[in-house]
């Protein structure tokens, strides 16, 4: 439909069963089930107005069973592949503990065994089913993705949910003649999955300079979620989410008034103990005041280094630049006084 004028025929024909025009997405209740419909033809980042509408949605309609479908699939072992930007949007649902995730794009059937938003295989995640068997030439399957479960490229069909109060079966229906079936059991998850506790692998950068400005504070990891905090030497910093690997924070320049190191760690809301740390260091400036008391010897070992400092201990313990084995001091301490 957004091939036509940004979908609006399917907002005229559908009227408002199609929920709030040009936004697409809504929900509704189902028996024991909450039934969330989005639209990832639009904006669906944290800062969406779709997102915040989810979250919103989620927590006002507290089932235990809940389904939600789209177009776009994240995790997709078919021809067009993952969607990552919908990602966001799985952090969402797997918070509050949605059970079922149905898509199509890809014109084949597959079923993932339940999993978090980043992949990894988890009996209280999320399982999703791509149904794109309704009548459209078949794609083919290019790069089988972890937790695929069973998938199919030649067979058109349905796929009958049948929703119970704390279970689910599904039946894939293939047409008069063909043979592939799939069917199963799920039961929904009781509650929102426990949260994993968070774990950093890196900064950027990991260093700064005393007296610096305020530091925008990249924190590379994982299991991170929206209302993580870093923290630094154990004092919460602002943080921005980026994704579930990636946080930004605030490091104000009274944080790198003395030379040292500072442990940076990440929280979570709900209670678990810190992740692991990484070390920044705040290192002493180097400037061009310390000349008058350097200098080094010829490199007499041909190793392009300096054989041995002058009176500039400070210089020895400071830097680590590799000398050219031709420059004179000037032309050294110059060059790598950043």
């Amino acid at each position: 439909e957004y091939y036509t004028d940004a979908g609006r025929p399917y907002y005229d024909y559908f009227g408002a069963a199609a929920g709030p025009r040009d936004q697409g997405y809504y929900s509704y209740d189902l028996g024991a089930w909450h039934v969330v419909v989005l639209n990832s033809n639009i904006p669906i980042d944290p800062a969406s107005a779709q997102i915040q509408w989810l979250r919103a949605d989620l927590a006002s309609n507290p089932t235990q069973c809940t389904v939600a479908y789209w177009h776009h699939p994240l995790f997709n072992s078919g021809n067009h592949g993952n969607h990552p930007y919908m990602r966001d949007a799985w952090h969402v649902l797997y918070e509050f503990g949605v059970d079922v995730v149905i898509n199509g794009h890809d014109h084949n059937y597959e079923r993932f065994a339940s999993q978090d938003p980043d992949g990894r295989a988890d009996p209280r995640g999320i399982r999703e089913f791509i149904v794109g068997t309704g009548g459209g030439p078949p794609y083919p399957l290019k790069d089988i993705q972890p937790n695929s479960e069973i998938h199919n490229a030649t067979t058109f069909g349905v796929l009958k949910f049948t929703l119970h109060p704390t279970s689910y079966d599904w039946e894939f229906i293939p047409v008069p003649g063909a043979t592939f079936r799939d069917q199963g059991t799920g039961t929904c998850v009781d509650g929102p999955p426990s949260p994993h506790a968070p774990t950093t692998s890196g900064l950027s950068p990991t260093t700064a300079t005393v007296g610096g400005s305020d530091l925008n504070l990249q924190v590379n990891g994982t299991y991170f979620s929206k209302d993580s905090v870093v923290q630094w030497n154990g004092v919460n910093r602002p943080t921005q989410f980026v994704n579930s690997t990636q946080l930004v924070a605030t490091i104000p320049g009274s944080a790198l008034n003395t030379p040292g190191t500072a442990s940076i760690t990440v929280v979570d809301p709900q209670g678990q103990s810190p992740s692991n740390a990484q070390e920044f260091t705040i290192a002493e400036p180097i400037n061009d005041n310390l000349l008058a008391n350097g200098g080094f010897e010829d490199d007499a070992d041909n190793n392009q280094q300096p054989d041995k400092w002058w009176n500039n201990e400070y210089v020895k313990r400071h830097t680590g630049v590799v000398y050219s084995g031709t420059a004179s001091m000037q032309h050294y301490a110059t060059n790598n006084s950043g």
